[in-house]
């Protein structure tokens, strides 16, 4: 069956469905550099900057586990721990522990790559600008995405007054896309990204790029474990390449033809 909608494009071995975000430039970082109090230090979120970005294809869906099963099936690359536990591992759940480099492991064997962490905040902005999340202003209230709320087994940084309707990660696709198409950028799982994290006062205009040797790679969109302020569209965190958290997976992005 072909895709009607020129703008979506099944790219690479996994079958995955991706979306064009065109060239140009978008502001990147936050005015307000927003944590809600917390750790002010951490936010590294200033100055806003325009970036300039090529075109580019990004997953329209987090890696789920049935992709990931295809790719260990392929190469018999290690399955993650969490497959034995009943609320990590049905096939439509977004993949879960997996480092860095098994994502890097994966998005090579499909043909693709990860994405940036410019190319992931453009995609989750989703055409928005100036805007917290990628559906604008309002802070989530259960409706748009999966985060710490009361559904959560938690006595710090949840949210008691909203239910999102999961404890643990939800399903690909269970809330509304934003104006790219594009699910999830924003809870259910943290996104591995291609770099580390460059202060913003130092990143080039052009095609932005971490280096990749760095105590931290880039993580983005927060999680069903992360708080509401996590899943802002300019919020920053880090990992160890090595770690492989039952809150992190990742998306593919790819390079366009020509």
């Amino acid at each position: 069956m072909t895709n009607q909608n020129p703008q979506l494009k099944t790219v690479g071995l996994d079958g995955g469905i991706m979306a064009l975000i065109p060239a140009g430039e978008f502001l990147m970082g936050a005015v307000d550099d927003d944590d809600m109090g917390y750790a002010q230090s951490l936010r590294e979120e200033n100055p806003q900057h325009a970036v300039y970005l090529d075109a580019y294809h990004i997953d329209v869906y987090q890696v789920t586990n049935a992709k990931y099963k295809r790719f260990v099936d392929a190469t018999a690359h290690p399955s993650p721990n969490v497959w034995t536990e009943a609320n990590f591992n049905m096939p439509n759940q977004p993949v879960v522990g997996v480092s860095w480099f098994d994502a890097v492991a994966y998005a090579n064997w499909a043909g693709k790559r990860l994405p940036t962490e410019a190319e992931w905040e453009k995609a989750a902005r989703g055409r928005l600008v100036n805007k917290r999340y990628p559906w604008g202003d309002d802070p989530p209230d259960g409706t748009q995405c999966n985060f710490k709320d009361r559904d959560v087994d938690t006595d710090i940084l949840y949210d008691e007054t909203v239910s999102d309707g999961y404890r643990y990660t939800a399903p690909v696709g269970s809330y509304p896309p934003n104006g790219y198409g594009l699910y999830d950028m924003a809870g259910n799982v943290f996104e591995w990204c291609a770099d580390d994290r460059i202060p913003y006062s130092e990143s080039p205009k052009h095609n932005p790029i971490g280096p990749t040797d760095g105590s931290a790679r880039a993580v983005r969109g927060g999680g069903y474990l992360g708080p509401m302020f996590h899943v802002r569209c300019s919020r920053r965190g880090g990992s160890p390449a090595h770690i492989a958290a039952s809150n992190t997976g990742f998306r593919c992005a790819a390079a366009t033809e020509g």
